[in-house]
Parts: structure tokens; sequence; C-alpha cells
């Protein structure tokens, strides 16, 4: 009886320690579950049967355990959870000659404060200083910040 506890002690850790690693990533409550019902067997190994029969408890978990990881890292089965795509979006590419600072155009959508807009027939994401402007709002450039376009409100 006590070498069945033992076991099930030791397996159901092991078993919650491969499912951290396969199914739940991270650091999580299910492997230190894992870890503490394998540690538990383990003591309770050296309090029932002994140091010597311990030692062998421990060394066969420390095996078992490692051998497991190893082989749940073999298997390939991160590639069924890893992203193999990459996002090809990009950043706005201004060019110095294509825009200038005082030219003007309209919000395309509503500014909270980045928004969209267009200036000379093409669509550029642009921002205010913080202010909210209404889709169909004059705007014109007054600055550039890097890639990003600062824009305000045409008063008329």
């Amino acid at each position: 009886m006590d070498w069945l506890i033992i076991f099930f002690l030791i397996a159901i850790g092991l078993f919650l320690i491969i499912a951290e690693i396969i199914f739940i990533p991270g650091t999580t409550f299910v492997g230190l579950l894992g870890f503490a019902l394998s540690v538990a067997g383990i003591i309770v190994s050296y309090k029932i049967l002994g140091s010597t029969v311990g030692n062998y408890v421990l060394a066969g978990t420390l095996v078992l355990n490692l051998t497991a990881i190893y082989f749940s890292f073999k298997s390939g089965v991160w590639n069924k959870f890893a992203l193999h795509k990459s996002n090809p979006a990009k950043v706005n590419k201004i060019e110095t000659h294509e825009l200038e600072i005082g030219q003007s155009g309209i919000c395309l959508s509503d500014m909270k404060p980045i928004g969209n807009i267009e200036i000379e027939g093409k669509r550029f994401e642009a921002r205010t200083k913080g202010e909210f402007l209404d889709s169909g709002t004059k705007i014109k450039i007054i600055r550039f910040d890097k890639h990003k376009i600062i824009v305000e409100q045409i008063n008329n």
C-alpha cells in the first residue's frame, strides 16, 4: 500500500509537470502543484521506507522527470503552439519630398487623438497634439515626429 501511495504521488506530479510544459506554458499553479506532489512522494518514501529506498526513489524520480521533460521538448509539440507567420504591415514611411509641414488635408476618421487622414489623395495615419477631431475636419501638418505625422485643425 505504501508503494502505491508513493507511485501515485510521483505519477500525478509528473503528469502535472508535463501538462504544464506542453499545454500551459509558464510557471502556473499546475506546474507548482506537480512539483509539490513529486516532492511529497519523495518525502513519503523517505519517511515510510527509509533512507536507502528514499534515495532510490529520489534518483528514479529525477531521471524520470528529466527524461519526460526532454522528450516532451524533443517531440516537436511546441511547433503546434508556435506562430510561424509574420506580420508584413509597415509603419508610415514618410518621404520628405512627399509631405511637407503646412500641407492641408481632411480627416478620414475620428481623431481620438490618432486616426486616418487624406492628403492629396493619399491616406496616412496621423495624430493630433491631444485634441479629438471629427471625421471630415480640415487639418494641416504641423510637424513630423520620427514616422508620425502630427496635425492640427484648420480654423476657418
